[in-house]
């Protein structure tokens, strides 16, 4: 059975695992103002408040056995794209 947790409405919104099995890790740009503003969510499997999680900036993480953490960047785009060039037809 699913069930939907939250309505963020947020198109950069990514479910990334599990936390515990009260709680799903989720990856997104809910409440941010610019786009590649991802921070990690955990989401109470019982529909609570979720929390955002200590990390920072992040795209993806992963969690150690022994509380280790392993946290991708989010800046993985191509500088043209991130600048906006368009071939030097863009204003």
């Amino acid at each position: 059975m699913s069930a939907q947790l939250t309505f963020w409405g947020q198109e950069r919104t990514w479910v990334r695992g599990w936390l515990s099995d009260e709680e799903i890790l989720v990856v997104s740009t809910t409440g941010e103002a610019d786009r590649p503003r991802c921070f990690a969510h955990a989401v109470p499997v019982d529909g609570g408040p979720a929390r955002r999680l200590p990390y920072g900036w992040v795209a993806n993480l992963a969690l150690g056995p022994q509380g280790g953490v392993l946290l991708q960047s989010t800046d993985m785009s191509e500088p043209a794209w991130r600048k906006r060039y368009r071939g030097g037809t863009a204003a």
